[in-house]
């Protein structure tokens, strides 16, 4: 998980706790605990303003669950296999059919090698993510766009011509070759 995301997360976890503290603190005598808190208004100092910034961070937190909720709810859903009806009947594609298209076609260039393929498949597209080591060569970058371009069109004839579903080959973190080490001290 990226750092920011790590962030985010912790600021939203204090500002929830600060809204449940206010619950807790108001119901302690629910608990039947050994000790008291104080009230959040007889607090010095910020014993008028908790009040205040309990409402406002409670409404707020209201709003943001929601705006999840329905963003969980819209989300389109990751599946395995694609159902593709034509006139003859239904053909269920899956992922690892894809994947091992995408990777036979890989191992067949000279220039990539150590090829991992990931592929993440909704009701009507496709993304293909191709990792890897690339051996240097002279034309890399026009040797990729082929390379997408043909996985595409391998994608489409596999599914048929007419099927409506958006493909994406792409290559994600391309490393060149690490240079060899020799073997022999430098100084001898």
């Amino acid at each position: 998980m990226a750092k920011w995301k790590k962030f985010v997360i912790a600021i939203i976890g204090l500002l929830l706790i600060t809204v449940l503290a206010d619950s807790f603190i108001r119901y302690q005598a629910q608990g039947q605990f050994q000790f008291h808190l104080l009230a959040p208004k007889d607090y010095p100092v910020i014993g008028g303003i908790l009040p205040v910034y309990f409402f406002w961070m409670a409404a707020v937190f209201m709003v943001l669950i929601l705006v999840g909720i329905i963003v969980v709810a819209l989300i389109p859903k990751t599946t395995t296999t694609i159902p593709l009806k034509q006139d003859k009947g239904t053909l269920t594609l899956s992922k690892s059919a894809i994947d091992g298209l995408v990777k036979a076609s890989a191992n067949d260039t000279e220039w990539l090698k150590n090829a991992r393929v990931k592929t993440k498949m909704k009701k009507k597209k496709v993304r293909v993510e191709v990792t890897g080591t690339v051996r240097p060569t002279v034309d890399t970058y026009e040797k990729v766009q082929r390379f997408n371009k043909k996985t595409e069109d391998e994608i489409h004839r596999f599914l048929g011509v007419e099927a409506p579903i958006e493909i994406h080959v792409t290559f994600k973190d391309l490393q060149k070759d690490a240079p060899k080490r020799s073997s022999q001290p430098r100084v001898q």
